[in-house]
């Protein structure tokens, strides 16, 4: 399965008429999502996948997937580096393996 992705229940936040302000967990500056960013924000309520995140707000927005799947994979590693969200491995992800390059002998 896939990694999810969540908002921090520590986290606070507020709407505005027009975007959703969060003061991430770092104690940064806040963070504030305009455009399409409240409702990705609204998404994270629960836990949810980056293809189900992509998928809803392609509907929504009525684009292609791979366009918003490009835009919000960005967004979630900066919400998530600010403190703001959580991702959990997915069911059956193990530890992440990279291929070391040989050398000759």
């Amino acid at each position: 399965m896939a990694p999810t992705w969540q908002r921090r229940n520590d986290v606070l936040w507020r709407r505005s008429l027009d975007s959703v302000i969060v003061f991430g967990a770092d104690g940064g500056e806040p963070l504030t999502l305009a455009g399409t960013g409240p409702a990705v924000w609204a998404l994270l309520e629960g836990p949810i996948t980056l293809a189900a995140l992509s998928e809803q707000l392609a509907e929504r927005f009525n684009t292609s997937i791979e366009t918003v799947k490009d835009d919000v994979s960005s967004l979630l590693r900066h919400l998530e580096e600010a403190g703001a969200i959580d991702s959990h491995p997915g069911e059956g992800c193990g530890e992440l393996i990279t291929a070391q390059p040989q050398t000759g002998r």
